[in-house]
């Protein structure tokens, strides 16, 4: 008798009786992948002095510092190239794969890039009620793309997140670091004609950390609100 099991070989049955199963091996690339790299690198040295003067004072060893430290190099470089992983390991003592699995466990952590401005769309139970629906269909009528993708200017990335903690202002989303609480189609609306006036004035440099939004009617940055601290930044002391 001849059997077939997923991408493997015919077999046959054993004169037991017994059946002979195989299962595919279906292994990751990343023994044989290549890292793209650039001369200069994302854990720079006045970011290593940083980390070392505020926060791995703060840690026990120096894996604690991991997730700050990947806050760091992502605040700055707006992702995490794999290349930052690798250099973010080196500076931590840690392997690779520990700095990987970390960032790759987070949905925070961008290892890939992402728009110059990323609107985030609270999608938990409290914003599902008000009908968080209304403010991402907006988003996506007025840029034209789907949840998860990018503007073909690489302007602008639409996402929706399982809780940014702002239930008390539900619906909320976050635009870069400022957030906004009982959004409307109309606000974000308004925030990214906001933002495409303010980009188109010259103001758009690396990765925006929502400062434009700010002084808009109904938006904030996380240190304004109490108890939130802004994405990436290195609490101190």
């Amino acid at each position: 008798m001849e059997i077939r099991t997923p991408q493997t070989t015919p077999l046959r049955a054993l004169a037991t009786g017994r059946i002979l199963l195989a299962m595919a091996w279906i292994s990751k690339k990343s023994g044989t992948m290549s890292v793209p790299r650039r001369a200069e690198p994302y854990l720079t040295a006045e970011m290593k002095d940083r980390l070392t003067r505020d926060v791995l004072t703060r840690y026990e060893s120096r894996q604690g510092a991991l997730l700050p430290t990947l806050h760091e190099v992502q605040h700055t470089w707006g992702w995490i190239p794999w290349q930052a992983l690798e250099e973010v390991a080196s500076f931590l003592g840690l392997k690779p794969a520990d700095a990987w699995d970390t960032a790759s466990f987070y949905e925070e952590f961008w290892l890939q890039p992402k728009g110059n401005h990323v609107i985030a769309v609270c999608r938990s139970i409290a914003c599902e009620v008000c009908d968080h629906k209304k403010v991402t269909n907006a988003v996506r009528a007025k840029l034209g793309i789907e949840v998860g993708e990018t503007t073909d200017d690489g302007n602008f990335t639409l996402v929706e997140l399982e809780c940014l903690g702002l239930c008390e202002g539900a619906p909320a989303c976050l635009v870069d670091e400022a957030m906004h609480l009982c959004a409307t189609p109309d606000s974000i609306s308004k925030a990214i004609d906001h933002l495409r006036t303010h980009d188109a004035h010259g103001h758009a440099h690396g990765h925006a950390h929502g400062d434009e939004l700010a002084g808009l009617e109904g938006w904030a940055k996380p240190a304004s609100v109490p108890g939130k601290m802004p994405p990436g930044h290195l609490a101190k002391g």
